[in-house]
């Protein structure tokens, strides 16, 4: 009988089945912790789902699945109001703030990574600390830079005017900045020479 034989004759029996028993029940109270957390997630998602589908007689009433279901109310929503132009305009101001964020921000992002000028900490502080503006105290200056006339004309109730002050942000040229550090100087110079 070798020594490790016998060390197992002596240990107690059941701490490693009580210890697994535990660690069981342990994983079983999660997910039911977990679950009705999802389940306190979804419901409403799919209470506001079946309401959509209820006519407005019913919308009231403590029913979970319509009696009558109709699809009313999203032809209603579509022809009645002009949502399908506020879509449009959602997509275009996305776009255009999308495309101008990854050509300046990426720019920005290069430069403060990778060239040295006079003043490059500081300008790169002084973006940061934009950082720390609510986006509340600048919606006033924002209108009035977009309706200057001083400029040349009105941005009021033009696509300019919603996407021009998240054109080139703060956060995008930090994370540029950032990723364009771990690109080595190297690769840099090859490409130079390419």
């Amino acid at each position: 009988m070798d020594t490790f034989q016998r060390a197992s004759l002596f240990e107690r029996p059941g701490r490693a089945g009580r210890a697994a028993q535990r660690g069981k029940t342990n994983r079983l109270l999660s997910y039911a912790f977990l679950t009705l957390i999802g389940i306190t997630m979804v419901v409403p998602f799919l209470w506001m789902i079946s309401t959509s589908f209820k006519p407005k007689t019913e919308i009231t009433r403590p029913n979970f699945f319509p009696v009558a279901p109709t699809g009313a109310n999203y032809t209603e929503v579509i022809l009645d109001t002009e949502l399908p132009r506020w879509y449009a305009n959602s997509l275009v101001v996305a776009i255009m703030s999308t495309v101008s964020v990854a050509f300046f921000d990426t720019l920005s992002g290069f430069v403060f990574a990778k060239y040295n000028f006079p003043g490059k900490r500081i300008i790169f502080i002084i973006f940061l600390s934009s950082l720390m503006v609510p986006t509340e105290m600048l919606i006033i200056p924002w209108f009035i830079m977009s309706s200057n006339p001083i400029t040349g004309g009105t941005w009021v109730d033009t696509y300019w005017g919603i996407a021009f002050p998240g054109m080139i942000t703060a956060t995008g040229i930090f994370l540029m900045r950032q990723f364009m550090q771990g690109v080595p100087d190297e690769l840099l110079d090859a490409g130079r020479i390419d």
